[in-house]
């Protein structure tokens, strides 16, 4: 990897200028999420939270959020954390979802953490819990190939 140690502040800063970059490409899927970022650390654990707002285009035919839409939503979460801590582009190489609850509300809180950081690859394990009531949702392994190319290229 680029970085062997990332401080909170520096983290935090790249995470922002990963979510930001997805704006740079409005007609793409991450910036169709809209992800706002909440909190991150890097002590004892690696660790993201953001907020994500329900759009109509992200509902089922039965009102509640299409399950491709949160497996997009906790791969974008964890996968810019991944780039951010890294310094790296990264390539999802599996994720495994499990859908516990429908999500039917209007506001989720995402939860990443890193599980394995290594030279070459990262895991992460991902909740999203209704805002509202705080019930979890949805859960999800995502491992990642870090790759040789810097994140400049998208930030």
């Amino acid at each position: 990897m680029g970085r062997e140690q990332v401080s909170q502040d520096e983290f935090k800063e790249h995470i922002i200028e990963v979510l930001q970059a997805a704006k740079k490409q409005p007609g793409r899927m991450n910036a169709s999420l809209e992800l706002i970022f909440e909190s991150c650390s890097v002590e004892p654990d690696i660790t993201v939270e953001y907020i994500y707002n329900v759009k109509e285009l992200h509902k089922n035919p039965y009102n509640w959020v299409h399950g491709g839409v949160i497996a997009s939503l906790m791969d974008y979460a964890i996968g810019a954390g991944a780039v951010a801590y890294t310094g790296h582009l990264v390539a999802t190489t599996d994720m495994s979802t499990s859908f516990v609850k429908a999500m039917i509300g209007d506001k989720y809180r995402i939860q990443g953490e890193f599980t394995h950081v290594g030279r070459n690859r990262l895991n992460g394990s991902v909740k999203m819990f209704d805002y509202s009531t705080g019930v979890l949702c949805a859960t999800s392994q995502v491992g990642f190939a870090v790759l040789k190319e810097n994140a400049k290229q998208i930030v």
